[in-house]
């Protein structure tokens, strides 16, 4: 019975191994209904790429900027992810450049006061933050170099008087024929040089700091001073005093600096970016961190010629009312400078514009389901949008949403290439 049971179990293994081997080597039958649908039905693809028409403007010569993408229907493209928005127009696009700028001081009205001669500083007229007019005296010098050249303007002028009146009197000699040609050219010559003498005290006494004004009274009183009197140049604040009463001052010692507030700088770094479009004459606006909530108008004065090689900015000079005086020196804010305005620019957002390899383009929609590749032409780019010069026309709807994956499929050829 032992060899009858080894018999079968030896048919049956021969059996689930004929199975095996048939299933393994008999070629699958394919479905009659290659896509599982029923009755063997085969979808339409869900969009096809193609080419157009190449359109006059921007990217004319590009193939990729006149493709048409269609979908099945609008229901596909809205799966896909596509939305679209309308081109609109503003009212008037407002191009501006900001940065953080710096308050400084006007340098054309600013001045370190200085004494034109040694001395000791005997009177200080004025303190820090006084207002002062032009004209006004700030300190008194004493100083013995004032008083000799006081001294030689009084003794030329003497010498002028006596050469001036000899000149006049060999004149009339001559005339009557009584004194010599030589006699006559010795005095003139005299009276010319000491008038130059002359001419030349009354400018050193100009030079040290003495008003014509007070040229005047010397020349009537006669009377020598060691006092000088250093009047203020213009009308402004006195900002910074460096001298006090009895100390010795030197040729050219600051003893105040006198600024006028009623109009200040704004130092601007920009970045090389932002300095394309900016030039003199350019409105701009500054807000200080300080006050926030007043803001200072002013114009762009200078630009400079040289980018600094170290941060990679362009320096620029911004010239503010400074109204009331509120704006004090190293004070910081946000300074705005309008580039350009445009009225009823086109926009579009940032999503809807994507760069192809020849030109920036959108997607335009011509129909429903139906996106037409747009070249255009892009100007000032704001927070979120994008100008478009070129390209589109206002009440138009480019594709916001899902326009990188229509810019993928232009690239592929056709959607759903894999």
């Amino acid at each position: 019975m032992r060899w009858k049971a080894k018999a079968v179990v030896l048919s049956m293994s021969f059996l689930a191994f004929s199975i095996w081997w048939r299933f393994v080597h008999t070629p699958q039958v394919p479905d009659d209904t290659p896509t599982g649908r029923p009755g063997g039905e085969v979808p339409p693809p869900p969009a096809s790429v193609e080419e157009t028409e190449p359109e006059d403007g921007v990217g004319g010569g590009c193939l990729k900027a006149r493709t048409r993408i269609r979908f099945a229907t609008p229901e596909v493209a809205r799966s896909a992810g596509i939305e679209t928005q309308e081109v609109r127009a503003m009212e008037s696009l407002s191009v501006t450049v900001e940065a953080y700028g710096r308050v400084a001081f006007d340098g054309s009205r600013t001045a370190r006061i200085s004494s034109r001669v040694g001395g000791i500083l005997r009177e200080v007229r004025c303190d820090l933050g006084a207002d002062v007019a032009s004209g006004e005296v700030l300190f008194v010098v004493d100083s013995i170099e004032f008083g000799e050249a006081q001294s030689d303007f009084l003794q030329a002028q003497a010498g002028a008087d006596l050469a001036r009146r000899n000149a006049e009197a060999e004149r009339l000699l001559a005339e009557r024929s009584a004194t010599s040609r030589r006699e006559l050219q010795t005095a003139e010559a005299q009276n010319e040089a000491a008038q130059a003498g002359l001419a030349r005290a009354r400018e050193r006494l100009r030079n040290l700091g003495l008003a014509d004004e007070g040229i005047t009274r010397l020349e009537g009183t006669r009377e020598v001073t060691t006092l000088l009197p250093v009047a203020a140049p213009f009308a402004g604040t006195v900002v910074e005093r460096c001298g006090a009463v009895g100390e010795r001052v030197e040729f050219g010692d600051p003893v105040m600096m006198l600024t006028d507030l009623s109009k200040v700088w704004v130092l601007v770094d920009l970045f090389e970016r932002q300095i394309g479009a900016v030039r003199p004459g350019l409105e701009g606006v500054f807000v200080a961190e300080a006050s926030p909530d007043r803001p200072f108008r002013g114009t762009v004065g200078w630009v400079s010629a040289r980018v600094d090689p170290d941060t990679r900015t362009l320096p620029v000079r911004l010239e503010v009312e400074n109204s009331g005086g509120v704006l004090r020196e190293n004070l910081f804010g946000r300074a705005t400078i309008s580039v350009r305005r445009t009225p009823g620019a086109l926009v579009v957002p940032k999503e809807s514009v994507q760069w192809e390899g020849c030109h920036h383009v959108v997607f335009v929609e011509t129909g429903a389901g139906m996106y037409q590749t747009r070249a255009v032409r892009l100007g000032f780019e704001g927070a979120g949008f994008h100008e478009v010069s070129e390209g589109l026309r206002g009440g138009e709807r480019v594709v916001t949403t899902g326009s990188f994956l229509l810019k993928t499929e232009i690239l592929k050829g056709s959607i759903g290439a894999g």
